[in-house]
């Protein structure tokens, strides 16, 4: 898709510094050269008709990012914000992906915590793809900035924002044996009696996937909380065990 990144007489690779909005231009060339209609359609359709598409597959939409940033190098700070902003404010779904991409692979680089723009994406052009990736992303920031885990999600739980709460329920589940249960039960509790389909699914992904690491006191969580616990969340809770 685009040439290798020179090299110097030493081998090591020199990078073309690029604007963000040069970035989004690069991307808008690829994007539409590639552009599958029936596809776009269909993705269209499965978005409940809010998000316009190019017809690019995620896999693809992955290896473009790839080969973008390692011709021209991965944003950092303030140009990371300014890209993954301008990702999200275009019409088509390709580019909030390339902007959970690049904050995905980028993140670790930045000189200061990225939880602001992390709340801004999750806000804009909302659907649960994105939201679950950032969610990880969220994860891995507070493996970097652990004394920010209650702050954040406190501000986030109280936001009334669902997609928020739902990241305050997924953000551990690569943790495994970090995870802290005690804040995970009572962000459920909290939630609860939800009705938010999204919610519900996601207290019980975050309990089956720890069903992996400590099935027992997932299993007496359930138990005890039965009666108030919803049915998919139980269901989903339970269905390793």
């Amino acid at each position: 898709m685009t040439s290798a990144p020179p090299a110097d007489a030493g081998g090591a690779l020199i990078f073309v510094p690029m604007l963000p909005h040069a970035y989004i231009e690069l991307f808008t060339d690829h994007l539409r050269r590639g552009a599958d209609p029936v596809l776009a359609e269909r993705y269209h359709q499965y978005t409940r008709r809010q998000f316009p598409y190019y017809g690019w597959r995620m896999a693809d939409v992955r290896r473009l990012g790839s080969a973008v940033f390692r011709a021209h190098g991965l944003p950092v700070n303030e140009d990371l914000a300014d890209f993954c902003t301008l990702a999200f404010e275009q019409a088509e779904r390709e580019y909030h992906h390339l902007g959970c991409w690049a904050l995905e692979k980028a993140h670790h680089k930045c000189v200061a915590p990225q939880f602001v723009l992390l709340e801004e994406l999750i806000e804009t052009q909302t659907w649960w793809d994105t939201v679950d990736w950032l969610a990880k992303v969220a994860g891995a920031q507070f493996v970097l900035y652990p004394d920010q885990i209650v702050p954040v999600t406190e501000r986030w739980m109280q936001s009334g924002n669902l997609w928020l709460q739902r990241v305050c329920l997924i953000f551990q589940l690569r943790y495994r044996e970090r995870t802290d249960t005690t804040l995970l039960f009572s962000y459920i509790l909290r939630l609860l009696p939800t009705q938010e389909f999204f919610l519900q699914k996601a207290m019980g992904w975050a309990l089956r996937q720890h069903t992996r690491t400590d099935a027992a006191v997932i299993k007496t969580f359930v138990q005890t909380h039965e009666t108030i616990l919803p049915n998919l969340t139980k269901r989903e809770a339970l269905r390793l065990l």
